[in-house]
């Protein structure tokens, strides 16, 4: 079973616990703290809600480097955003034309309230992996910096250390930049993207 997974048990343990608990004696302050704390915890914050402010349609203007140095390769994107499991985590859809190829990919957003860290998956129909990342924003909150670890098939590279920038400009823009490392070890920007929200 995975993390997630046993995450899922433990909760459902817990509720059932509340559930059938009626008929048994009242719980000690330190369970209820205990629970109290929980529901704290699993409960959407002010994180979540500033997500719900991207809900909506989006279009973007797209540039990309397959390495140092190399023409840029541009092209537009449109994006859909909603709100899922009750407000706590952000999907993006996105679809786009890469080298001629028609792009989808989908990103999950979450605010993990126990660490105090955003958290970020990803995928595509140009891979078969899943991308995971964590970050934190900067001081005034408009800015998030993820890092994680992707893999690169066109150089055969595994866990090459990537970071992703997600700045909010305003209610109506943002942009995304993704920063990897050449073979050679040296950090280079291989994708920028602004994005206007579809009146």
């Amino acid at each position: 079973m995975g993390v997630s997974g046993k995450i899922v048990l433990v909760a459902a343990v817990m509720f059932a616990t509340l559930a059938f608990g009626q008929d048994k004696p009242a719980k000690s302050a330190d369970e209820q703290a205990m629970m109290k704390q929980y529901m704290e915890m699993v409960a959407p914050g002010p994180q979540h809600i500033s997500m719900a402010k991207d809900v909506g349609k989006w279009s973007g203007a797209m540039k990309m480097w397959m390495q140092p140095g190399a023409p840029v390769e541009e092209t537009t994107t449109t994006k859909e955003v909603h709100m899922d499991m009750d407000g706590r985590y952000m999907i993006e859809d996105e679809s786009s034309m890469m080298n001629g190829m028609p792009y989808h990919g989908h990103n999950t957003v979450g605010y993990d309230k126990f660490r105090g860290e955003y958290v970020f998956s990803y995928f595509d129909n140009m891979s078969t992996g899943i991308m995971t990342a964590s970050g934190k924003p900067d001081a005034d909150g408009k800015t998030i910096t993820f890092n994680c670890k992707m893999d690169d098939p066109m150089t055969n590279r595994k866990d090459v250390p990537t970071r992703m920038i997600v700045k909010h400009i305003d209610d109506d823009h943002n942009s995304f930049e993704m920063w990897t490392q050449s073979p050679d070890g040296k950090e280079y920007k291989c994708m920028d993207c602004t994005y206007t929200r579809m009146k």
